[in-house]
């Protein structure tokens, strides 16, 4: 870590100290809580509880059922997805800080939105992974957030981190593509390099944000062809794709 990164971070502990700062609206906590969140920020997290895609879990804009549109495109290797909240106004600058500018330590509150959803499922999880980055561009960002998350989740459940899986290639940022493009974008660029560990097992995804699910289906393909009995991906916010499907 340069010096110029050290006096960053430690504006940042200062701006957004660790259990005293509400990590939403800024606001000093009244009391501690693993959120790291006042009560009015949590009571109105838009969280994704019922009116879901079964398979995605995105949550419907009106009242609906069934699979929505981008899983009726997609033929997925994952059996489902879940998030715990919108991608919305109130989450996108958590997430962003959490993703771009080293708030590193948002890792363990967003982990807590994480578990909770987990214990609402009835998966058998033997191991969680992560969406790995490729070396060069998990050197810029300092750290890998999905790892931090998966490390933190694995420390509330007691699930061991399945380490052994690669970014073989960088690939562009996701955010602008199309659905076909994004699947374009990550075809073939993850490896399994311990098989032998996954074999039969049940394993869980760890990522920030599920928009079409391009990225945890590669990596689902990569674990079921290495041996992985089921997948499933678990993050802390569903975007949802707003393009034509």
């Amino acid at each position: 870590m340069n010096v110029f990164t050290k006096i960053k971070q430690i504006i940042i502990d200062s701006f957004y100290p660790k259990h005293i700062k509400c990590i939403c609206c800024k606001e000093e906590l009244k009391s501690r809580n693993v959120y790291d969140m006042c009560e009015d920020c949590y009571s109105t997290l838009p969280f994704i509880k019922h009116n879901f895609c079964i398979r995605c879990g995105l949550k419907f804009e009106k009242d609906g059922s069934g699979t929505c549109l981008n899983c009726k495109a997609t033929n997925f290797s994952f059996e489902f997805a879940r998030s715990a909240v919108n991608f919305d106004d109130k989450v996108i600058p958590v997430i962003h800080k959490f993703k771009y500018a080293r708030y590193k330590f948002l890792a363990e509150p967003l982990s807590y939105l994480l578990y909770d959803t987990l214990l609402t499922q009835d998966w058998k999880i033997d191991l969680i992974c992560y969406v790995p980055l490729f070396s060069k561009r998990e050197k810029e960002r300092g750290y890998n957030q999905s790892r931090e998350l998966a490390n933190n989740l694995s420390t509330l459940s007691n699930i061991p981190v399945f380490d052994d899986i690669e970014r073989t290639r960088d690939t562009p940022t996701q955010t602008k593509l199309s659905r076909k493009e994004r699947q374009e974008n990550v075809k073939d660029c993850f490896k399994v390099t311990n098989k032998s560990r996954i074999k039969n097992l049940n394993i869980l995804i760890i990522d920030d944000v599920f928009t079409t699910g391009s990225t945890s289906n590669e990596i689902s393909k990569e674990l079921k062809k290495s041996g992985a009995n089921k997948v499933y991906v678990l993050t802390v916010a569903h975007a949802g794709f707003k393009q034509k499907i």
